[in-house]
C-alpha cells in the first residue's frame, strides 16, 4: 500500500516534455504542475495536458513585470515553484505560485467552467481566457508592504488559509515566512 510509482493514464506520455517539475496541485479533479526548467504553468487531465501560462520565447520586462492582467499564453516566469488553488466563486478558479527568479507572487484566474470541460475531455485551450497578475513582490529583498513594494528573495512554496483570504509565503533566501492577503 506504500508503494511509490510513476504516474500512468493517456496522458503521461505527454509528461516527457517536463524538464524540472517542482510543484503540483489539484483544481476540479487536474494537476497543476509548475515546471521550472520549461518556465511553464501545465495543466492536465486523465486524458490531455496544455500548458495553460508560460511562454519562455517571450522575453518583456513589461510582461512580467507588470501588475495589470497579462494573457497567459504571453506571461513569463523564471522559475516557478509552489502552487496553490481556490475556487473563490462559482465561475472563476485562482492558481497562485511563486516565482522564485523573479521574487513575485503570481496569480493566475480562470474559468471554472473551462476546467472542468477539459477535465470531462474538451481539448478547447484552458488558457485562451486565462490572466496572470503579479499580485505581490518583483525586487529582491525582504520588505513587507503591498503590491511591488514587497520584497521577497527566492520565494517557494506557498498555502492559503482555509478561509481562503491569506497566503502564507516561504520566502527562502530570507529564511522567513510571510503573509499576502488575498482579499
Amino acid at each position: 500500500k506504500n508503494e511509490v510509482s510513476t504516474l500512468s493514464g493517456n496522458w503521461s506520455a505527454q509528461v516527457t516534455e517536463l524538464k524540472q517539475p517542482v510543484g503540483i496541485a489539484q483544481l476540479l479533479g487536474v494537476h497543476v504542475i509548475s515546471d521550472a526548467g520549461s518556465q511553464n504553468i501545465l495543466i492536465a487531465s486523465a486524458t490531455q495536458v496544455q500548458v495553460l501560462a508560460g511562454n519562455a520565447e517571450v522575453n518583456s520586462e513589461l510582461l512580467s513585470d507588470s501588475s495589470m492582467s497579462i494573457a497567459a499564453a504571453y506571461a513569463t516566469f523564471v522559475i516557478p515553484w509552489g502552487l496553490c488553488v481556490s475556487t473563490m466563486a462559482a465561475e472563476t478558479s485562482s492558481i497562485f505560485l511563486t516565482d522564485a527568479g523573479t521574487h513575485k507572487i503570481r496569480e493566475i484566474r480562470l474559468s471554472t467552467s473551462a476546467v472542468s470541460a477539459f477535465q470531462q475531455g474538451d481539448d478547447s485551450p484552458v488558457s485562451s481566457s486565462a490572466k496572470v497578475y503579479t499580485i505581490a513582490g518583483g525586487a529582491l529583498g525582504h520588505q513587507d508592504g503591498t503590491g511591488s513594494l514587497a520584497k521577497f528573495s527566492q520565494p517557494k512554496g506557498l498555502v492559503i488559509t482555509p478561509d481562503r483570504s491569506t497566503l502564507i509565503v516561504c520566502d527562502s533566501a530570507n529564511h522567513v515566512l510571510d503573509r499576502k492577503s488575498v482579499v
